[in-house]
């Protein structure tokens, strides 16, 4: 039983000593635990206090810094006050003793006044100290005799004075600079001598070789004409601004001076300036100048010139000016961009200033003067840079253009089955190059021409045969010249000169007579100038009436007067408006009015505004009608060959009559295939000509009528006509001036009274458009005008 027990009791020891044990490791772990937690909570607390003391530090620091900030922003503000005090005190105690001084009124000048205006401390040309300087302006001084005594000073300031001559200055041959502007000087009389033999020596301690003036400023007096200025012939800078002076005199012998200003004065030209080779600034601007190059030929080193303010309209004359790099043309009167043309072959030039001409105000005037002025740095004080030298050129197409290019990543993308469409076509230039001259604007060539027409003309019948031109050719070197002989040559057969001259007067009879009229050899060499001349104003006179007659359509159509042409009012006026769903070509269309509207939307809106500008609206009608009229041109000049040739006035062209039209008329014979005129012999000639009215000849008659001869020129083409002129759509605008008139006579009577049109002219914007007024208060003058029986 005993061993049982004591069998039964060990585990229980063994409990009891494991639980000692785990207690054991408990606590020692929860000690480690502790001193743990311990280590742990002194470290954070040291850390918050290490950051407490660093934030403590760094704020006491800013502290001391802002501190020391303060102190040193007052310390400056002490001394900027007080410097600026003393200043002021300064500066006023300087105005009163100026006013004071000049309170005086007019009066010369005075030893005192030298005194005050004495500056610069140095070294004299004989190494003697003294003041160099002397300002002496704003003190009303007639006179300043008592410089005569500071031989020494070297530049003088007399700016806006009382003082009518400077001849006292001759005793100061040191000074270099000097300014008298703003005084009444009526001419510039410095005579500083120059070094003489004998009893007029010069001398002041040593002798002098003549003025020393460098830089002389002369603005704002009353100079009219300068003297001859000999003396000054170091100077190198010569102002004249604002005087009267109306021609430039006086300096010739001025052979170094590089920089004449003479803005504002009188001038209407410009000369004198043919000795002053070494000039490179010149201003002439603010003058009454009309164009430039006129004494400009020898100013080989200018390099800016100044002619703002003038009347100038050309820039012609300045190709002389080589070294010429900079032009100030402001304000002037030049209207076409194309005069830039002369400024192409200056190889320096590089800054050019035309703000304020009329010019500027064109289309594209940027891009158009950068395209012919490529070494262009600015324009018009804006740098050219080369974004605008590729827009320039791209803008003008040719093979300098991105054109090229375009079309090769449109064939890459798109192959041949497309054709390319240039949606930027090249900028077509308007003007007329200035070195384009037409010959009859030279003078005398026509009568030039005529000498020699008449000494060819021996028999004086006002024609000229073969025989009289051969023996005009074989006499006359300037006939033999315009015949394309280099001189005068005698014409043989076996040297091909026969030959030649035989051509010529081919080229020039164009009525086929074998002689040349005094007509033909004119228009010849000059053209029928006076004939185009008056053809082509005729045009532009009907484009002017038809682009107001335009106006007076679009005007009608719009109706809310937003000055665009909406989809809506385009509808309506398809519907409403017969004159214009007529001319528009909707009435043969065979399109709905809403088809119709939208797809004149989207041909004649560029811009994509969904809306029709006027603009747009007058582009697209006038270039109609310019199409219609080069037709019409066309059409004219075929009716005229076939009336030429037609010479039986049958209304058709028989084989005899093509084959004598195509030995006397170029055109004829072109038309049929020749090169020119040809004689119609067995071979390739006949050959050419039967194939020629075989085509033709549609209805096999064996002759070429006029719809046959028109249809196998000009193409099976309807006949376009030109738009009726405003006086044929009289009917229509008299309808429109009906609806007005019965719009504002509310009372029926026929007649407008003044109470109903100042009340129609409240509210209907058309009536004040046709009336010509905008307020209420000028509608008695508008009746007046209108009411003839009174």
């Amino acid at each position: 039983p005993q061993d049982a027990r004591r069998r039964g009791a060990a585990p229980d020891a063994d409990e009891a000593m494991l639980s000692d044990e785990q207690r054991e490791a408990e606590d020692a772990a929860t000690r480690l635990q502790a001193i743990s937690r311990g280590h742990r909570d002194r470290q954070a607390v040291e850390r918050t206090q290490t950051l407490k003391k660093e934030r403590e530090q760094a704020a006491s620091l800013l502290q001391t810094r802002q501190r020391g900030r303060i102190a040193c922003r007052e310390v400056d503000e002490r001394r900027e006050q007080t410097n600026a005090a003393t200043s002021i005190g300064r500066i006023y105690r300087g105005k009163q003793t100026r006013r004071a001084r000049i309170d005086r009124g007019p009066r010369s000048c005075e030893r005192d006044d030298v005194a005050q205006g004495l500056h610069t401390l140095g070294r004299t040309a004989d190494l003697r100290h003294a003041y160099l300087g002397c300002t002496l302006s704003s003190l009303q001084l007639t006179d300043v005799d008592v410089l005569q005594s500071y031989e020494h000073l070297q530049a003088l300031d007399v700016f806006a004075n009382n003082l009518t001559s400077l001849s006292s200055l001759e005793h100061l041959p040191y000074l270099t600079r000097l300014n008298a502007s703003s005084n009444k000087l009526s001419q510039f009389d410095v005579e500083i001598p120059r070094n003489e033999s004998g009893d007029n020596a010069w001398t002041l301690g040593s002798k002098h070789a003549g003025s020393n003036l460098i830089e002389v400023d002369l603005s704002d007096n009353e100079i009219e004409v300068l003297g001859a200025q000999e003396t000054h012939r170091r100077l190198e800078k010569f102002v004249l601004d604002n005087n009267r002076m109306y021609e430039i005199t006086g300096l010739a012998n001025l052979s170094r001076l590089k920089v004449l200003s003479m803005r504002n004065n009188d001038l209407t030209f410009v000369s004198g300036l043919e000795t002053l080779s070494a000039l490179v600034d010149l201003d002439v601007g603010g003058n009454s100048l009309t164009r430039l190059g006129e004494g400009l030929e020898n100013l080989v080193n200018l390099r800016r010139l100044g002619v703002a303010g003038n009347q100038i309209t050309t820039l012609d004359g300045l190709e002389p000016l080589q070294a010429l790099d900079e032009l100030d043309a402001r304000d002037n009167c030049i209207e076409r961009v194309r005069e830039v043309e002369y400024l192409e072959r200056l190889p320096l030039f590089s800054s050019l200033l035309l703000q304020g001409n009329p010019c500027s105000d064109l289309p594209f005037y940027r891009r158009r003067v950068v395209f012919r002025l490529q070494q262009l740095r600015t324009l018009d004080g804006i740098a050219v840079t080369s974004d605008d030298k590729i827009k320039a050129i791209n803008l003008h197409g040719g093979d300098e253009s991105d054109l090229k290019h375009r079309q090769e990543t449109f064939r890459k993308h798109f192959g041949n089955a497309l054709d390319f469409e240039d949606p930027l076509p090249p900028f077509v230039e308007p003007e007329r190059s200035p070195f384009d001259v037409d010959l009859c604007d030279l003078p005398g060539l026509e009568m030039y021409l005529r000498t020699i027409f008449e000494a060819a003309d021996t028999s004086g019948d006002g024609e000229i045969s073969v025989g009289e031109a051969i023996k005009a050719v074989r006499n006359d070197d300037d006939f033999a010249e315009l015949l394309g002989f280099g001189q005068r040559t005698k014409v043989r057969q076996a040297d091909g000169t026969r030959e030649q001259l035989t051509e010529m007067l081919q080229s020039l009879d164009t009525d086929g007579d074998n002689k040349v009229s005094w007509q033909e050899f004119r228009e010849a060499f000059l053209g029928p100038l006076e004939d185009e001349e008056n053809e082509r104003e005729a045009e532009n006179e009907y484009l002017d009436d038809y682009a107001a007659y335009l106006k007076v359509v679009f005007d009608r159509v719009d109706v809310d007067g937003s000055g665009s042409l909406s989809y809506g009012e385009l509808v309506k006026a398809l519907k409403e408006d017969p004159e214009f769903a007529e001319g528009s070509g909707f009435k043969d269309s065979g399109l709905s009015r809403v088809e119709f509207a939208d797809r004149m939307l989207d041909a004649l809106d560029w811009d994509w505004s969904d809306e029709i500008e006027w603009e747009e609206f007058r582009d697209a009608a006038l270039d109609s009608a310019m199409e219609a009229l080069e037709q019409q041109k066309m059409e004219d000049h075929v009716r005229d060959i076939f009336e030429r040739v037609d010479q039986s006035g049958d209304g058709a062209i028989s084989v005899a009559e093509a084959v004598k039209a195509c030995r006397n008329d170029d055109d004829f014979a072109e038309a049929m295939g020749f090169d020119g005129r040809v004689k119609i012999r067995e071979g390739w000639t006949k050959e050419q000509l039967i194939e020629s009215l075989a085509e033709m000849d549609t209805d096999g008659d064996c002759s070429i009528s006029w719809d046959e001869f028109r249809k196998a020129l000009l193409g099976p083409w309807d006949d376009p006509e030109p738009p009726l002129p405003p006086d044929a759509n009289v009917e229509a605008l008299e309808t429109y001036l009906r609806g007005i008139f019965e719009r504002v006579d509310t009372s029926g009577d026929g007649a407008i009274s003044v109470s109903e049109a100042a009340s129609a002219l409240r509210d209907d914007d058309e009536f004040a458009e046709v009336l010509g007024v905008s307020d209420v208060d000028d509608v008695f003058a508008a009746i007046d005008a209108l009411d003839e029986d009174g």
